[in-house]
């Protein structure tokens, strides 16, 4: 019986908060609401003055704003005009003589440019495959909500903005391709007349790079005779085709159509790569081994080829007196130094790895990291191959000579020094 009377006494409680206004309660004031508004969760930015619809017809209306310095509202015919101040979010409250009420949440942001994400570096127009298989997704990274699309070739592409569910409130467009066209313009606009702009071209699939060989082309250094030359085919890709050789004192390039001539003009590697129109690209390295009827003093090292100015100095000596080699490369203000040292000998062909007493080492310092190569366990890296192929010169060691070596080491690297000794 108890509980009976408690719940009897609810409507007189009601009744009295109706008659008093339960004016210092906002929560008991406000216990539902009724009026439907174009919007219960506006948005605007700084000093934006925002309409929002009241609609339902009541009995002198009034507003007010649980935080003026973020937003003041007003009341104007059947609108709320609400003006925003500083950036943050508020209630505010609509109410009437009849008791008709409506909450809004009202958050005032910074006004923003409108950004979308990045195209990579060098890429001006987006290319879309024309089978629509793969979409394209870009973030909008900035705006002020309420975005749009427009599109100049609705035909060829799609476009449309979506909720970004790695984003809470965030967006982003997605594009697809449907027919070929040269360009399009896709603009996105945001609810402050903000816009970003992005061409837009369809094609076919891209198809990949490819060349009828495979692996490392091997050549050869014809000294003071007829260059070697070789070739190779493309054999897929995209059109408009460039071709470049890494380096040009190992190999020359040239393409006509779809085939590659590669023009051998000294001894080292290079890397042959090949470019299409749309960015597509393939390489493919050919080395061509050191050649030892040319006597000009040259290295190749790891991409580096030179021709060598310092000439080795030795103190007269025996049969295997130590070879001391070094010589730089310039790069501004650093200097790339090259070393090489082992016990000679007059013999050809004779390899120092693993040879007694011989003390093979070949050592750079570049970007002032130093490396050292040698055929002992405690080496890094350790020589598989250091040849002294040929020497040139006759007499002790204490006349001129030409040295050529090659080099190899374990993580497959090859080389090679050819040097004027006691010059």
């Amino acid at each position: 019986m108890k509980q009976i009377k408690y719940l009897s006494f609810i409507p007189f409680l009601a009744l009295l908060c109706l008659m008093t206004g339960c004016e210092n309660d906002k929560d008991v004031y406000y216990p539902y609401v009724n009026v439907p508004l174009t919007t219960h969760n506006p948005l605007l930015v700084e000093g934006e003055v925002l309409h929002i619809g009241i609609g339902l017809d009541g009995v002198n209306y009034r507003v007010e704003s649980d935080n003026e310095d973020v937003v003041t509202a007003e009341v104007v015919g059947n609108e709320i005009l609400l003006t925003g101040g500083d950036i943050g979010s508020t209630i505010v409250r609509l109410s009437d003589d009849s008791y008709n009420r409506a909450l809004m949440t009202v958050e005032v942001r910074k006004l923003q440019e409108l950004t979308l994400e990045s195209l990579p570096e060098g890429v001006e127009v987006l290319r879309l495959d024309n089978d629509g298989v793969i979409l394209r997704e870009m973030k909008i990274l900035t705006g002020n909500g309420g975005y749009t699309v427009t599109n100049s070739a609705p035909e060829a592409i799609s476009a449309e903005i979506v909720e970004d569910p790695d984003v809470t409130g965030g967006y982003k467009l997605i594009l697809g391709g449907k027919a070929n066209v040269d360009q399009a313009t896709i603009t996105v606009t945001d609810s402050r007349n903000k816009s970003a702009t992005l061409k837009v071209r369809v094609t076919n699939p891209i198809r990949p790079v490819l060349f009828d060989k495979e692996g490392t082309l091997e050549g050869e250094y014809v000294y003071e005779g007829t260059p070697q030359q070789i070739s190779f085919n493309i054999t897929s890709g995209n059109g408009g085709y460039t071709v470049k050789s890494l380096n040009e004192g190992v190999a020359t390039v040239a393409i006509s159509g779809t085939t590659v001539t590669v023009t051998v003009v000294g001894d080292g590697g290079t890397t042959i790569t090949v470019t299409d129109q749309e960015k597509e690209s393939r390489s493919i390295d050919l080395w061509v081994p050191l050649n030892l009827d040319d006597p000009t003093p040259r290295i190749y090292w790891d991409g580096y080829r030179a021709d060598i100015n310092t000439a080795g100095v030795s103190s007269t000596g025996s049969y295997a007196t130590p070879k001391d080699m070094y010589w730089y490369q310039q790069k501004g203000e650093v200097k790339d130094t090259y070393y090489v040292y082992f016990n000679g000998g007059w013999a050809n062909n004779l390899n120092c790895v693993n040879a007694a007493n011989r003390n093979p080492k070949f050592e750079t310092t570049i970007n002032d990291t130093k490396t050292s190569y040698t055929d002992k366990a405690a080496s890094a890296v350790k020589l598989t191959e250091f040849i002294l192929e040929k020497r040139i010169g006759t007499g002790p060691t204490s006349h001129p000579h030409i040295y050529f070596i090659s080099l190899k080491t374990e993580d497959g690297k090859r080389g090679f020094i050819v040097h004027r000794w006691n010059e």
